[in-house]
């Protein structure tokens, strides 16, 4: 019976925990979009015009709203949220012309309506949300530079006696521009660069390309 009773009371105590969890929705009528701090912790990480913050479990809470105009400047105020409800505010301008915060309706959690697409949900955290972790590595780059230089020239000479019938004649062929030597230099270099985010490279070696064979020059009619 005593246990019976212990897990009814834990029952009923997370029962009236969960009811006690209350919303707050911020908007602003003139579409300016700003950043919503409470108890000086950001909630929303980028401007934004309506945002709707949940699982907010204390009755008051001091907001900071930082406009994404600069000339709008930021503005301090009391945020007071009733436990167990949904609470809309609207952040608009007095007749000063000072933001304010204006109450626009509060109802049970249980009966609030879906959020819509167009409103920024957030869980309300009491701590700073950690930057994630850079992580760093290397890139090597492998460039190949292959030079080719050909040897010089060489003059070819051919003489020739031709005697046919007691008639005599010669022949002279002087050709020139053949190449028949060749030198091939090939050059690596590496560049290793230092990145901050995650990456995966892939290096390997590759062959210095081959040099086309020196062109032969035939003389026709003759080997």
């Amino acid at each position: 019976m005593k246990k019976f009773a212990l897990i009814l009371s834990c029952i009923l105590l997370t029962a009236r925990l969960v009811s006690a969890q209350s919303n707050a929705i911020l908007f602003t009528e003139n579409g300016e979009r700003f950043t919503a701090i409470l108890n000086g912790v950001r909630q929303n990480e980028k401007p934004e015009t309506n945002v709707k913050i949940t699982g907010l479990n204390a009755e008051f809470y001091k907001l900071k709203v930082i406009f994404e105009d600069p000339a709008l400047g930021e503005k301090n105020m009391n945020l007071y949220i009733n436990q167990g409800s949904e609470t809309s505010y609207s952040l608009r301008k007095n007749n000063k012309g000072e933001y304010v915060l204006r109450l626009v309706s509060e109802v049970p959690v249980a009966q609030a309506p879906p959020s819509p697409t167009t409103q920024q949900v957030v869980v309300y955290h009491s701590t700073p949300t950690p930057a994630p972790t850079p992580q760093t590595g290397t890139v090597t780059t492998q460039t190949t530079t292959t030079t080719t230089t050909q040897g010089n020239p060489d003059n070819v000479n051919i003489s020739m006696g031709i005697n046919v019938g007691g008639e005599g004649g010669s022949i002279s062929i002087n050709a020139s521009g053949m190449d028949v030597d060749a030198t091939q230099t090939t050059q690596v270099t590496e560049t290793t660069t230092t990145y901050s985010t995650s990456t995966t490279t892939t290096s390997g070696n590759y062959p210095p390309p081959t040099s086309a064979p020196a062109p032969v020059a035939y003389l026709p009619g003759y080997t």
